[in-house]
């Protein structure tokens, strides 16, 4: 087999991989889940990722400030404050017009149906929680009104998304963790993160690419 024949068929398979590594994205406006076995999902516009939902929803608080801790197993993430929640609902709903606008600790509510967004979706987006009741899911936030005593919420369900900036304090929370009193609907902190690029298949393959067209002009070359 000439050198030719051989830059074509391994060109052939780097772009199939490429093709097959996004195959079964989970896409809802800005946010992609590369795969469902992934724990958390991309924020293409803030540049962040958010952990998935049902990663931390039995956890209390007192369990994730451990676990988020230098050296606790989510060592890197952070709690989401408001700004976060927010960024995480205009990432979800890119139509601003599609949410509410609503006045200091009124609930803002995004249309159901709308920018791609479909409940069976955003299920595997963010993963369930509240395992009681799957028809809706929740994830709670700091409102990151100057103290730690308050906490907002965000829900999901079939018909809407909502934000709810002052919801309650964080040791309420807590009623919803493996130790609060409605443990069967667990209910998590959303985690946010920086996220770190890596090369995508289609430009690591482009880039193998050109080495080859490079070995090959030196084997003309010999």
């Amino acid at each position: 087999m000439n050198i030719h024949s051989l830059r074509i068929g391994f060109a052939s398979i780097l772009i199939l991989a490429s093709g097959l590594a996004h195959a079964g994205l989970i896409t809802i406006g800005n946010l992609t889940l590369e795969s469902a076995g992934d724990a958390y999902v991309t924020d293409n516009v803030n540049k962040v990722d958010y952990l998935r939902w049902d990663q931390v929803k039995n956890m209390n608080f007192a369990d994730l400030t451990g676990a988020i801790a230098a050296g606790g197993i989510y060592d890197g993430w952070t709690i989401a404050q408001n700004v976060d929640a927010t960024n995480f609902t205009n990432a979800l709903f890119p139509d601003a017009s599609l949410c509410t606008s609503a006045p200091l600790e009124a609930p803002v509510v995004c249309a159901g149906a709308a920018e791609g967004y479909i409940y069976a979706d955003f299920l595997q987006l963010m993963g369930a929680s509240y395992d009681a009741d799957e028809t809706k899911v929740y994830a709670w936030f700091l409102s990151g009104n100057g103290d730690l005593y308050e906490v907002g919420g965000l829900k999901a369900d079939a018909t809407s998304f909502i934000k709810i900036e002052e919801w309650d304090s964080v040791s309420a929370s807590d009623a919803w963790s493996h130790t609060g009193t409605y443990s069967a609907y667990p209910i998590g902190f959303q985690l946010v993160r920086a996220h770190a690029y890596v090369p995508e298949p289609s430009t690591l393959a482009i880039f193998a690419l050109g080495l080859m067209g490079l070995s090959s002009r030196r084997f003309k070359k010999k």
